[in-house]
């Protein structure tokens, strides 16, 4: 089943490289297959949070960034940044994809790092502001901040059949936090869907009946 998994995986990668090698032009679409290679390399039968092959969710991750439009070294992270800290050495990854490439790697440990500690208590209202300023000032590249909440975005679609109690603790933790952080980032596609899938798992009769009037 996970080799079947990854092997559908790598055909939808090829599909889609064909489909952005106009707009990062030959280099950066060369970079971005490299990292999708080291993802593949080091994923084995790993699982992100949300339950789905670790590959699988980081290539969509990727993907929903590349179609915001954002540069091939962001698209890249993203395929890196879920893959356990031992693989992300940062002399390892400047070696392989630049400096530039591997402080943004590294930034994105950090935030995953304080994901972390959000799992083990719930986001208060009162706590969201203070927990937003420090995440901004917690990197130096806004754009580890932009593949946080398109990881997070991917995630709570993935969610969709998981196990009801964790789902809505990462859909509160994202209406509390993540969609006030994309809104104060101007991030307007991340910010409607972050809220659309929170309201769908936390209030699940507004979101339908919302839906209907729709």
């Amino acid at each position: 089943m996970v080799t079947h998994t990854l092997s559908q995986t790598a055909r939808t990668a090829e599909d889609w490289f064909s489909q952005i090698s106009a707009r990062y032009g030959a280099e950066g679409t060369a970079r971005i297959q490299r990292a999708f290679a080291y993802l593949l390399e080091h994923a084995d039968e790993l699982l992100a949070d949300s339950g789905v092959p670790l590959s699988e969710h980081a290539l969509a991750t990727a993907m929903q960034l590349a179609a915001m439009g954002f540069d091939a070294d962001t698209v890249a992270a993203a395929l890196l940044s879920g893959l356990p800290q031992a693989a992300l050495d940062p002399e390892q990854l400047a070696s392989r994809f630049g400096a530039g490439l591997s402080r943004l790697v590294q930034g994105t440990l950090h935030l995953a790092r304080m994901d972390s500690l959000l799992s083990d208590s719930p986001v208060e209202g009162g706590q969201s502001e203070a927990l937003r300023q420090m995440l901004l000032a917690m990197t130096d590249d806004i754009r580890v901040v932009l593949i946080k909440l398109a990881d997070r975005a991917c995630a709570l679609r993935e969610l969709a059949k998981g196990d009801d109690a964790y789902r809505r603790k990462v859909a509160l933790d994202t209406r509390e936090l993540y969609a006030p952080l994309a809104n104060r980032l101007g991030v307007w596609q991340l910010k409607w869907e972050l809220e659309d899938l929170a309201c769908r798992y936390l209030e699940p009769d507004t979101y339908k009946k919302i839906a209907k009037q729709l």
